[in-house]
């Protein structure tokens, strides 16, 4: 490859890694938002003078509970520490397929320091490209920005995903509720 093409290569991967970031924030205040519309309709439920049953009250306040938990790990993505993306480590072997999500590579598979982290991207940029020549300090910054950027979306995407397993996990309790409802 020559210079010209690492450099659109950078640029795209770059791109492609700020959009995601992009999306994985709009998912986490969607999901913030609407939670908390649930949640407030289900406190308002609870506090009206309704004929539910203790069974119908339990599912409820058990639902509105997990609803709550899976608000917090939404909240939780927004907070710009490190030790966030450490309880969320993976690993990737080389025979995985890293274009398929190449934030989550770039997180998974340079877990060490800064400094340790972008010497080998860059290297592996170079061994993988058969690029011979130094890279410019454009080309350094956009190395950085897209191993940094690696690890935030890949950070955003995982606690995501765990809410919104919470979530389908709550929706049996919401479920039944339904049940006992209909049922009485």
């Amino acid at each position: 490859m020559n210079r010209n093409e690492i450099s659109n290569f950078l640029k795209f991967s770059y791109d492609c890694i700020n959009s995601d970031l992009k999306f994985s924030e709009t998912k986490n205040t969607f999901l913030v938002t609407f939670n908390t519309a649930i949640i407030g309709v289900i406190v308002a439920l609870l506090t009206k003078e309704l004929s539910l049953s203790c069974i119908s009250k339990t599912f409820l306040i058990i639902f509105s509970l997990l609803m709550l938990i899976a608000t917090l790990i939404s909240i939780f993505s927004f907070i710009p520490i490190n030790k966030v993306r450490n309880l969320l480590k993976t690993n990737c072997n080389k025979y995985d397929k890293p274009n398929f999500m190449f934030y989550l590579y770039n997180a998974s598979k340079f877990q060490m320091n800064d400094k340790e982290r972008y010497n080998k991207f860059e290297s592996q940029l170079i061994e993988n490209c058969k690029f011979n020549d130094n890279f410019s300090f454009f080309e350094k910054e956009l190395i950085y920005q897209i191993v940094d950027l690696s690890n935030v979306a890949f950070t955003k995407f995982k606690l995501f995903s765990y809410a919104i397993y919470i979530e389908l996990i709550a929706t049996i309790f919401f479920a039944l509720f339904l049940i006992v409802e209909v049922a009485l």
